[in-house]
Order: structure tokens, then sequence, then C-alpha cells
């Protein structure tokens, strides 16, 4: 791959609605493939959002979120990164 495409998004979230989040977030993504981005990152606590508590609204990974980003990857030949909130 000679010159490969990134696509940094960073999206306005709303707390409490992660669902909203990730389907906003799976469209912006489709967006940046059709561009013709390869890679494409996002934010800190997309699928976690801020919270005190982020497992509570945070999400496993065999939710449809993972799926739907995992569909995207392969239809586009594309990779992602999500960063997951780890709290101890």
């Amino acid at each position: 791959m000679n010159n490969p495409r990134l696509a940094a998004i960073q999206l306005d979230t709303i707390a409490q609605e992660v669902n909203r989040n990730v389907y906003k977030a799976l469209n912006w993504a489709r967006a940046a493939l059709e561009a013709g981005a390869r890679y494409v990152f996002f934010h800190e606590g997309l699928t976690a959002d801020y919270f005190p508590t982020p497992m509570i609204h945070g999400r496993p990974l065999d939710r449809w979120e993972v799926y739907g980003f995992h569909h995207l990857a392969k239809q586009y030949d594309s990779s992602y990164s999500l960063r997951l909130k780890l709290h101890r």
C-alpha cells in the first residue's frame, strides 16, 4: 500500500446514549470508507462514555456494535481503532 488514507473521527456524543453514539459512528465510518479511507480512528469513550462506572453503560465484545464495525471492515477491506476504556 503506497498511500494509505486515514480518517480520524471525533464525534459529538451524548452522555448515556451509547446506542445512538455508535450508530452515528457507524454512519461516519461508512462515509469515510466511501471517501477512500482504509483506516478509521475514533475517540475514547465512544462505547463506554465518560462515567464513574463505565461498565454499566459500556458494551461487551459480542454486541451488535462490534459486529457492525467488523462487517464494515470486511466490506471495505479496512481497519478500525475503537479505544476501549478499562477500569480497575
